[in-house]
């Protein structure tokens, strides 16, 4: 086996770590009384919500940068990415009257990280030109962030009311994009666009951080200061 098809082999692996996050999820969910279930989910939001304003910030956008990509642009489309997220939310409305605006944010969460994995499956790959080490060493750290990953789409497609099965397709949408982006780079045989790859990092941080700021932090903090109130009125 050559060391490139080695390197597809960990890259496809590390992208199936996302379904650990899945059985995670369940295990908090089950079992509980109503009550407790929306206080989990409150939780979860709020764990997710943080969760992605640190990746955006801490992985995301730097990676961007690290790209090539300048401040003064990096920002731009950050703004763009989140001039986006409004537009599409807008426009959902209008073809979603009768759905929670918490699940289409759901949605919006589990697109954006899938987004986000289709040039990391690629990194995997390409990163074997550097040697097979440095695609095992890729892998491996993808393999561990994407076990929280997992567990971000489907503690917040639980929390808005998603049936176990369907939040369990939406993580598999998203181990399947990581999975497709090795295969697509793999097939091809040619250096993902550092300049293509940058922008799509910005607009996920960008979506990342406004379904964070604008959707789940708010109502994860609603629910849990309702939940304070009533203890306190008892």
């Amino acid at each position: 086996m050559l060391e490139r098809d080695i390197a597809l082999l960990v890259a496809v692996s590390a992208a199936a770590f996302t379904f650990i996050g899945y059985p995670l999820t369940r295990a908090l969910a089950a079992g509980r009384a109503p009550a407790a279930q929306e206080r989990i989910n409150a939780y979860a939001m709020l764990a997710s919500g943080l969760a992605m304003i640190l990746v955006s910030a801490i992985e995301l956008v730097p990676a961007a940068l690290g790209a090539g990509i300048g401040a003064g642009e990096a920002l731009l489309w950050l703004v763009g990415g989140m001039a986006i997220y409004f537009g599409i939310d807008k426009l959902l409305d209008g073809f979603s009257q009768g759905t929670p605006k918490i699940k289409r944010s759901a949605l919006t969460v589990a697109i954006a990280l899938s987004l986000h994995n289709l040039p990391e499956g690629a990194a995997t790959v390409a990163s074997e030109f550097a040697g097979l080490e440095s695609a095992l060493g890729t892998g491996a750290a993808l393999a561990l962030h994407n076990v929280p990953e997992g567990a971000t789409i489907a503690l917040v497609a639980l929390a808005a009311g998603f049936t176990p099965r369907a939040a369990f397709w939406l993580v598999a949408i998203s181990a399947a994009a990581e999975a497709s982006g090795a295969l697509t780079f793999w097939f091809a045989g040619a250096s993902p666009e550092p300049q293509a790859s940058a922008i799509t990092l910005l607009v996920v941080a960008a979506l990342m951080l406004a379904i964070s700021l604008v959707e789940l932090l708010p109502r994860a903090f609603r629910t849990l200061a309702r939940d304070e109130s009533q203890t306190f009125d008892k």
